[in-house]
């Protein structure tokens, strides 16, 4: 589960490091709280190693491969943020 302090936290980071407009940040960010709802948010491994993973869940292969690739793209921008220091 995403909490929303992590979710703020992620919005901010998205706001600072990227030239994203305020309606893609806050779609990023509901993309990432989806992904939460799947599996659990793991920074603590690769991020190619989390994906493969979230790729073999049942509930993500059910997903358009549109709205997969957004999440994966959600996801590797929240390991980013995480591992910005």
């Amino acid at each position: 589960m995403l909490t929303q302090n992590e979710r703020v936290r992620f919005r901010s980071w998205l706001k600072r490091k990227t030239d994203l407009s305020d309606k893609v940040v806050s779609d990023t960010a509901s993309r990432l709280a989806r992904i939460a709802t799947i599996a659990p948010l793991h920074t603590d491994v690769p991020v190619d190693e989390f994906l493969f993973r979230l790729g073999k869940n049942k509930k993500f292969c059910a997903l358009g491969v549109e709205v997969r690739s957004q999440l994966r793209r959600a996801y590797a921008l929240y390991h980013s943020s995480r591992n910005d220091c």
